[in-house]
């Protein structure tokens, strides 16, 4: 399959197993989505992913656009359960910086 019909699936962790899957994945994303929303067919919310360096230091530097408060991990779990597991990964502003 050529690199340019790859349908890049972050959200599949078989994807990651072989080790050159990632890479060709990430590169069809900074060529042709570097800003790409992830659907997850798991009923999951989904996520975005960011793939190239100028996208990434913009989102990190403007916390009032971009926020890291919604709780994402590899399985969906309740406000609760996100309170609970929190870390400074899903914090902004202060309580990131105090972290």
């Amino acid at each position: 399959m050529s690199t340019d019909t790859l349908v890049p699936d972050l959200a599949d962790v078989d994807n990651f197993l072989d080790g050159e899957m990632p890479w060709r994945m990430f590169d069809v994303l900074r060529r042709t989505d570097p800003v790409h929303w992830n659907p997850e067919s798991d009923g999951g919310s989904g996520f975005w992913s960011l793939t190239r360096h100028a996208d990434i230091l913009r989102a990190d530097r403007d916390a009032a656009t971009f926020t890291s408060e919604k709780f994402v991990n590899l399985e969906e779990v309740d406000e609760r359960q996100a309170a609970i597991r929190r870390s400074m990964l899903e914090t902004d502003g202060p309580r990131h910086l105090a972290l």
